[in-house]
């Protein structure tokens, strides 16, 4: 859901446009005011109006923190069903959820009492205390003269309870084992349907992290990401007594590929000229895609002499890359600057010397490396 432009997405395409004054919308609006990660709720599928789902709705927020829109994904209670079906066939008892106004929501093909738990029999005076309560555990006599006991427990995260019943005949003195038996089944219940609400909601976030922190085209870290793994190699650093540096490289003439072979062109040699700078660095080093065309990699433990000669093997690298566009052979360069970091100084300062010997590089022309020389002092930088 695009907070933007108000469209509900779906594989299938745009199903429609959500309005706060539509009811079967109130979903998003809710999940738009939380405060939480993600918000669940039970209810019919836009996509397939026949279907009851449990929906977990994740917020997303842009860098600066501003709600943008909802990512979802819905569980069928089809499972669940299915669950209530064999429980009721192997121990006996019925089993149904009802939510807090007392309306039968979801139940076993074989379920054949009341749609609202007032009209149960034997349930109009107790049936306030199952919905008031978060469980509860009563037994009464029914119209035949049979024993009903009755567990409930209330499933906070759907704003369901779960009702377990068994019938006894007069005759039977094993009330306590009936109880436990009936506890035991809303617990596993209810245990089951969390778990597959909680595999969704972490399938989700871990797909939602993947997002964030990881470039689509190229597979190397995004900016987003980057001053946290600065950091991290900053205090590893400070640590083991070592340096670091920072360098910045750009691919050289890249709007012209775009230009003459289009954007799949380009994108190819973003992706290959990425996989080139990762074979050059070590799992310890960060490689960042900073810009449009232009990468910004961390090199943990070196000095501006050890950088150099890195982003040297990478500059011959790619200069010796070949890609085929319209029956041409086309070869591309990079520049690159680099700068080591001096004392604490902070991220923001060190790219910026490294932008400024990658400008330098640019105009000295191009597919070199600057400062070329290791006699750079922190002020000539």
């Amino acid at each position: 859901m695009s907070e933007r432009s108000g469209l509900y997405y779906h594989p299938s395409g745009v199903l429609k446009r959500v309005s706060s004054t539509n009811p079967q919308d109130h979903w998003y609006f809710d999940a738009k005011q939380s405060h939480q990660p993600y918000v669940i709720n039970i209810d019919h599928d836009t996509a397939d109006h026949q279907r009851l789902s449990i929906f977990v709705n994740y917020r997303i927020e842009d860098n600066a923190g501003q709600f943008i829109g909802v990512i979802g994904v819905g569980l069928s209670l089809q499972t669940v069903g299915a669950l209530i079906e064999n429980y009721q066939k192997r121990y006996g008892r019925d089993i149904y959820f009802v939510n807090r106004q007392g309306e039968v929501m979801l139940q076993s093909s074989q379920y054949r009492s009341a749609i609202h738990l007032q009209d149960k029999a034997g349930l109009d005076k107790a049936f306030l205390k199952v919905l008031t309560s978060p469980s509860a555990t009563f037994s009464f006599k029914t119209s035949s003269g049979n024993m009903l006991y009755l567990n409930s427990r209330l499933v906070p995260e759907f704003d369901w309870y779960l009702i377990v019943e068994q019938v006894n005949d007069p005759a039977s003195d094993r009330i306590e084992t009936a109880f436990f038996i009936n506890l035991a089944v809303a617990l596993f219940i209810s245990i089951v349907v969390l778990a597959l609400a909680h595999f969704a909601v972490r399938g989700y976030h871990d797909k939602l992290e993947t997002m964030a922190t990881q470039d689509k085209l190229t597979g190397v870290a995004s900016r987003q990401v980057f001053e946290f793994y600065f950091k991290q190699a900053l205090a590893r650093n400070k640590r083991r007594d070592e340096t670091l540096s920072l360098v910045l490289l750009d691919i050289d003439l890249f709007k012209s590929i775009n230009d003459a072979y289009g954007h799949e062109a380009g994108d190819r040699v973003l992706a290959r000229v990425a996989q080139v700078i990762q074979s050059h660095v070590r799992a310890e080093d960060v490689v960042c895609r900073w810009g449009g065309e232009e990468f910004l990699v961390l090199l943990a433990g070196c000095n501006l002499h050890h950088a150099r000669d890195i982003t040297e093997l990478i500059r011959a690298a790619v200069a010796g890359l070949q890609f085929h566009f319209s029956n041409q052979v086309v070869q591309m360069t990079v520049s690159a600057g680099i700068a080591e970091m001096h004392g604490d100084e902070p991220l923001g300062q060190v790219v910026e010397r490294a932008d400024h010997h990658l400008y330098a590089a640019k105009r000295a022309g191009r597919n070199c490396i600057m400062p070329d020389s290791d006699e750079v002092s922190p002020l000539a930088e």
